[in-house]
């Protein structure tokens, strides 16, 4: 059994669009460099998707970000640098995925 409590929303539109799907992994050896003071990051690798673009017919209105929790997912800090991949031009550029690579030791 799974007990499941519900928490108000966490990680927020903001100018760059709503916050929509993609992957989720716990950064153990601080690859992201966002863990602080011995505490764990958790990263958050999702899809911006701005309406407006959406609306107006344009190809990139989705792009991807990132953003980091400390405190087990109940508040997020998104990226300064984001969004960090641009969509190229495409009309579906979301849903974004994240895998350890071993032989580079890095995501």
């Amino acid at each position: 059994m799974i007990h499941w409590e519900h928490l108000p929303i966490a990680l927020f539109p903001d100018s760059l669009g709503y916050i929509f799907s993609g992957s989720a992994v716990i950064d153990l050896i601080n690859t992201t460099g966002f863990g602080r003071d011995g505490k764990v990051p958790m990263v958050a690798i999702f899809t911006h998707h701005l309406m407006e673009g959406e609306k107006a017919g344009v190809l990139d209105y989705q792009n991807q970000s990132i953003a980091y929790s400390l405190d087990k997912g109940r508040s997020w800090t998104k990226y300064e640098g984001n969004p960090v991949i641009k969509n190229p031009g495409i009309r579906d550029f979301r849903d974004p995925k994240v895998l350890w690579h071993e032989q580079s030791r890095s995501g």
